[in-house]
């Protein structure tokens, strides 16, 4: 962050003579200090001057061409997908540079390009998205998803159309359910239309530590992680700011006193069995996709896959045309009631028109997903489970500091002999008991119970329990406020010439009513 890079186009060399064999503007941007850039001097040397050249030489040749680079007007660095001037652009990571360029604008909603206005950063194992062509519908993509209901595909739409927002808080992305339910294909399938890799699906581990979180995150766009069953406090902490956005800040190798800070917002995709019922936090955060067995209905990985090819370009190009309309409309589409996810849900809801949702299906079974986990949850807590066991024998509350409570709950468990016997996730310390509590406040309130924090002493944090009224479900309902815009007028300019591989599609962006 506040730094510059530089980066070079890096044509690609004819089997001799070193000579450059396309023009310069139909060649992607290299960082002139990745491996790449080095191999392709090395390339240059070794057909020129019959060797390759010394560490000496390379660093005196990327020093000089990046102190030239530093005189240039600087573009926005993205990767995988980038905002700017108003429109979305989708890196499609060939090499011949293309870009998808998704602008409220355009009558069709999107087109490629060859230039886009800002530079993308690729990885060493940056994949490539075919280009969108016209055809894609709803059943053509509910049908790569039988382990998922109807209100699942609504939900894992949201996700896919969500990784495009432009700003605000992406969703975290839970895939559950038993083991052959498909969440792993369904995980790999999810990456190729947004974000694939050259080596496949891309499903990694959950690192244990914040720091290999981060940079991992870091390195790509869509991060997706496989078997993500238990998650520590610090990592459940790191996947919440990823999610809104935050900063890894760490000392700059061989300095003093300098600091790199590392700035990550990215969508996440994990596949768990389980959730994680005591990070409260994060599930509020959270998109869950519950999978079923597919029993009967279980196809080979690599039948599904390879009609999954056959399909992604016109699945794509309607995503892309979705994107479209969200991007016109999201700012003045109303959803209530909404979460702290609200810039999401308002997107995804403005997109429902071209996906062929009802109004706020999207965003229902974004909630819906969530209280049934809320409901699942209940009486999963030690705490909780302690504390109706006391007020049943003491009455509607109790107050304290949080060590008195904690002893309080603690004597429920202590047999005539002393002996004790507390679940062993019960807090160990009245200061992590201090601490659980209010991440525990939604499923105290599925229970009918709340907890408020009072003034702090020299004894510890003053707390009080008590019971209140069960809230009532929630009606599921969601109400939808659109604008009436007309259908989106085309582009003042004339369009680019377009790549012999992409078809425009049909104009397909209705006015929304």
């Amino acid at each position: 962050m506040g730094e510059k890079l530089v980066f070079i186009r890096l044509p690609s060399l004819e089997p001799s003579g070193g000579v450059p064999s396309q023009s310069a503007s139909a060649v992607p941007w290299t960082d002139i200090r990745s491996l790449e850039c080095e191999q392709h001097l090395q390339r240059i040397s070794a057909r020129q001057f019959s060797r390759g050249p010394t560490r000496e030489v390379i660093s005196d040749v990327v020093r000089h061409l990046e102190a030239r680079g530093l005189d240039y007007d600087p573009r926005p660095m993205a990767t995988r997908i980038g905002y700017a001037d108003n429109k979305l652009y989708l890196d499609l990571g060939g090499s011949n540079g293309y870009a998808v360029e998704i602008s409220p604008m355009d009558p069709v909603g999107y087109r490629v390009v060859s230039d886009p206005p800002l530079i993308f950063r690729r990885g060493r194992d940056f994949g490539e998205l075919p280009a969108p062509t016209s055809g894609g519908y709803r059943a053509m993509f509910d049908s790569l998803f039988p382990n998922l209901t109807k209100q699942g595909r609504d939900a894992l739409l949201g996700v896919l159309v969500g990784s495009f927002l432009p700003d605000g808080a992406y969703p975290c992305t839970f895939l559950t359910g038993p083991q052959g339910s498909g969440k792993s294909v369904t995980s790999d399938l999810i990456r190729s239309m947004i974000d694939p890799l050259k080596s496949g699906g891309g499903r990694g581990t959950l690192p244990s530590k914040v720091e290999d979180l981060m940079t991992i995150v870091a390195s790509g766009y869509l991060a997706t992680f496989d078997n993500a069953s238990r998650i520590n406090e610090d990592i459940a902490n790191a996947l919440c700011q990823i999610s809104t956005g935050g900063n890894m800040q760490v000392r700059k190798l061989y300095t003093q006193g300098q600091v790199f800070t590392n700035h990550v917002r990215n969508p996440l995709l994990l596949s768990s069995v389980a959730l994680p019922h005591d990070k409260q936090d994060l599930l509020s955060r959270s998109v869950l996709l519950e999978f079923k067995p597919l029993g009967l209905a279980m196809q080979g990985e690599g039948d599904v896959k390879a009609r999954f090819a056959k399909d992604l370009p016109a699945i794509l190009g309607w995503l892309c045309s979705a994107v479209a309309l969200a991007l016109r409309d999201a700012s003045r589409t109303k959803v209530s009631p909404s979460s702290r996810l609200v810039a999401a849900e308002q997107f995804v809801t403005a997109a429902e028109p071209r996906l062929g949702c009802q109004n706020g299906a999207i965003v229902s079974a974004w909630n819906d997903a969530r209280e049934a986990a809320t409901m699942e949850l209940k009486g999963s807590d030690s705490v909780i489970a302690l504390l109706q066991k006391r007020l049943t024998h003491i009455g509607d509350s109790i107050s304290g500091t949080s060590t008195f409570i904690r002893d309080e709950l603690v004597k429920s468990k202590t047999d005539p002999n002393g002996r004790v016997s507390l679940p062993p996730d019960f807090p160990k310390t009245a200061q992590s008991f201090s601490i659980h509590l209010p991440k525990i406040g939604v499923l105290l309130e599925a229970e009918g119970l709340q907890a408020t924090k009072g003034t702090h002493t020299n004894a510890g944090s003053a707390w009080k329990i008590s019971r209140i009224a069960l809230a009532p479900p929630p009606t599921g309902t969601v109400t939808v406020t659109r604008p009436f815009a007309p259908v989106i007028s085309p582009i003042l300019c004339a369009p680019e010439k377009t790549p012999p591989a992409f078809r425009p599609i049909e104009s397909v962006l209705d006015s929304a009513a």
